[in-house]
């Protein structure tokens, strides 16, 4: 008896899901380098905040206002890997496009901050060309909230960046300043 329901019950099986109909929908071709650089960027930069110079970047833990947190994809469009300055890229938590500078009609500047573990934050400046290589960077403010034990922010100008280092552990605190003159060419050199 017990073989005869068992039968029956995967003879009901069988029927239904012979009934079953499956769709199967292509999957898309992937775009094309050219296309994720010009489309994928004008959607990205599409309403970004832009500033204008002179300004001072402190960007810290305290007042971080993300514009945009970029997916991994807009991170390899922008080459963000490049500008990565730990060894360790799986500790990177977020990545925000912060606002752009209106710096020259021949290049781009975007400026960026991402999140590396808990207790520090990186922000850098970007110069991009037409179609987004990467032409020069600079890190422009740093945070850390783990010692407190040192921070930078900078004064950017047209042509000039003015990076300020602060170490808290010294006492009294040891402000070391560097300059970097932003090139016509969108790269950027210590003077």
């Amino acid at each position: 008896m017990k073989t005869k329901y068992f039968v029956l019950l995967l003879a009901m099986v069988f029927v239904s899901c012979k009934r079953e109909t499956v769709t199967v929908t292509p999957s898309p071709k992937p775009e094309t380098k050219a296309t994720v650089n010009s489309s994928s960027t004008a959607n990205l930069l599409q309403n970004c905040p832009e500033k204008t110079v002179p300004l001072v970047d402190s960007t810290n833990f305290n007042h971080h206002q993300k514009f945009r947190i970029l997916s991994t994809a807009e991170q390899k469009t922008l080459g963000l890997q490049k500008i990565y300055l730990s060894e360790n890229k799986n500790e990177i938590k977020a990545v925000s496009l912060d606002y752009s500078l209106a710096l020259s009609s021949k290049f781009k500047t975007l400026v960026i901050t991402y999140y590396f573990g808990d207790h520090e934050m990186f922000t850098f400046l970007i110069n991009y060309d037409s179609n987004y290589k990467i032409l020069g960077f600079l890190n422009i403010a740093y945070d850390e909230i783990a010692e407190s034990a040192s921070s930078t922010q900078s004064e950017l100008t047209q042509d000039r960046i003015i990076v300020m280092d602060r170490d808290y552990l010294s006492d009294p605190t040891v402000i070391t300043k560097t300059s970097y003159a932003i090139k016509p060419n969108g790269s950027i050199l210590k003077e």
